[in-house]
């Protein structure tokens, strides 16, 4: 039998994109090896505790702040045999994929003068550090939720829906 290579073929924008992800996650790993990540309340310690089965000895998916079925997919990766710290690990994740997106919408959709997307970009990272060195919910959901907000907003630009019933939707589904 054969072994058939793997071919992966990517257009301008998509190669884009992994080439953001990849930065933004090589940066996020220098800065939080020079700006060590801690949380920065005591709320995100007791919740990563919850989370992975310290006060109760097995992982529980009912935090105090945050919503249920995030933390039902916290216990289910608490529940795997690996002994990592999903709940750190997944705010990293969030944290990599929400400024992946908006740089990358900021490298595609924004002004087409480069000055002010180098600045725009520049910007952005400083934002990032200052979520790093401030690790916590808090941030972590806001960053996600702008990063949401604009990729609604861009959507609904893309299929000429207007912004208010967008939103009303989205509002609505969000809710459920």
């Amino acid at each position: 039998m054969q072994m058939q290579k793997l071919k992966i073929s990517l257009n301008s924008n998509q190669l884009l994109f992994v080439l953001v992800v990849l930065f933004t996650a090589g940066l996020f790993c220098l800065l939080s090896w020079l700006l060590p990540l801690r949380f920065y309340g005591n709320d995100d310690v007791g919740m990563c505790l919850i989370a992975n089965g310290s006060y109760t000895a097995t992982p529980d998916c009912h935090l105090i702040f945050i919503n249920a079925i995030y933390g039902y997919i916290l216990k289910i990766l608490y529940s795997l045999p690996f002994d990592l710290e999903w709940y750190t690990i997944l705010f990293s994740i969030l944290h990599i994929l929400s400024i992946s997106i908006i740089a990358y919408y900021i490298l595609t959709e924004v002004s087409r003068s480069k000055l002010v997307k180098i600045v725009s970009i520049i910007v952005l990272f400083i934002i990032e550090a200052r979520l790093i060195r401030s690790f916590q919910w808090t941030s972590t959901a806001g960053l996600t939720c702008a990063t949401g907000c604009l990729m609604l907003l861009k959507k609904l630009r893309m299929s000429k829906m207007s912004v208010w019933g967008g939103i009303r939707r989205y509002i609505i589904i969000n809710t459920l």
